[in-house]
């Protein structure tokens, strides 16, 4: 099959963004199988569809993984691929609701999530490492790892 790979930058409160490009790459004919290091999409030559994608959050990758995927699968939703505890999840666009979060106070909890998890400890060690290298000349790369991670 025929596949390519872009290079694309979304960032903690991006999600929704990330799921459009997906499900607009779907509908020109390139579906979504690979995230690498969380910038690197790797797409399949498919036939076009208008296609659901969804993008969620667990903290741990083994733990009730094999039930977590069945409850999405029992709603519709076919496992793509995970990448750094983010999970991503499709499936056709008219099969009744196309988002897993359908009401403000589980958006508002999967946002606060990913904040805690994931963003504040970034930003502390982001702080650590300017304070460390303040002296020393390697701050412009501790400056850009920590940006990609962050």
């Amino acid at each position: 099959m025929e596949t390519k790979t872009e290079m694309r930058f979304f960032f903690l409160p991006d999600f929704e963004k990330e799921e459009r490009y997906l499900a607009k790459q779907h509908r020109q004919g390139w579906k979504f199988i690979q995230n690498h290091l969380g910038f690197l999409f790797v797409f399949e030559k498919c036939q076009p569809e208008d296609v659901a994608y969804q993008v969620d959050f667990k903290e741990s990758k083994n733990k009730d993984r094999e039930s977590y995927l069945r409850m999405f699968e029992d709603y519709g939703w076919e496992f793509v691929t995970s990448c750094q505890n983010f999970v991503f999840f499709r499936k056709a666009a008219v099969k009744g609701d196309l988002e897993i979060y359908g009401d403000r106070e589980s958006k508002l909890v999967f946002v606060k999530t990913i904040i805690q998890r994931r963003y504040l400890p970034s930003l502390g060690l982001y702080f650590i490492l300017i304070v460390m290298n303040l002296n020393e000349h390697h701050y412009v790369f501790t400056l850009v790892l920590s940006a990609i991670y962050i």
